[in-house]
């Protein structure tokens, strides 16, 4: 919490609008994972999520159950959805805070579609109901002049101020002098794409990783200088029963 605080304090005298600062939850597992049940829980539990299990090695496993998108790209057509602002409360996301936050991600996946797309079209921002929790959420969609290869605009729209913060540069310094430990999977992508160029890339949130006898969950929020303490540590928390209920369903 103190974290949280002291970021909003330097945030009130910085260029810095939104950064998301995320927390990792460390537990001992005493036995091997279940691997399909823990598919079909996905499956049966999540279903507008990417649903994803990894095994690494023997030991070792990386899953999730992601409800944002980053990428789709269908020859010349592009789409992306903006997923920001989180509460159990959907009247909670009435608020200027949550609103803000999402738009900050809403403008960055816009400008970086511009750069491929002479036009785009951003759906009406609507409040996104998941088993947990509820976000904003908005579909973005464009088509290029001409074809880009998939990794290109990746490489430009990733990350989005959903899982860094805006202005992007800014954020992800504050992020590694704050952060105590690496995000390692969590901070990266997942996804695949074909010969021919298209595929479908999603950003491994509510996800864990499996290491020998330990597991660890993953949780991120969106802070800015609106934010209060109490409130957005909640907020991982309720995060967080995503990916727990994956590991032990209620």
């Amino acid at each position: 919490l103190n974290i949280i605080g002291n970021t909003v304090a330097v945030m009130n005298n910085s260029e810095l609008k939104k950064i998301v600062l995320s927390k990792v939850e460390k537990n001992k597992i005493n036995s091997q994972l279940n691997t399909s049940e823990i598919i079909r829980t996905m499956e049966e539990n999540y279903t507008k999520c990417f649903n994803f299990f990894i095994k690494l090695n023997k030991d070792d496993a990386f899953f999730g159950s992601s409800p944002e998108i980053l990428l789709k790209k269908e020859g010349v057509k592009l789409s992306s959805a903006a997923l920001a602002g989180t509460s159990d409360k959907k009247d909670d996301l009435n608020t200027i805070k949550e609103i803000e936050e999402h738009q900050y991600v809403l403008d960055h996946i816009k400008s970086t579609f511009i750069k491929y797309c002479p036009s785009i079209k951003i759906s009406e921002t609507v409040k996104l109901k998941m088993n947990y929790a509820y976000h904003l959420y908005s579909e973005i969609k464009g088509r290029m002049k001409t074809d880009s290869p998939i990794l290109e605009i990746i490489n430009n729209l990733y990350p989005t101020p959903a899982l860094s913060g805006y202005p992007k540069e800014e954020a992800i310094k504050k992020i590694r002098t704050t952060e105590i430990f690496d995000r390692g999977y969590y901070g990266g992508l997942i996804g695949f794409y074909n010969q021919n160029d298209n595929g479908s890339f999603f950003v491994p949130i509510r996800s864990a990783l499996k290491r020998k006898n330990e597991i660890y969950f993953f949780a991120g929020g969106g802070i800015t200088e609106k934010s209060e303490s109490l409130k957005e540590w909640k907020e991982t928390e309720i995060k967080l029963k995503h990916i727990k209920s994956i590991i032990v369903p209620e």
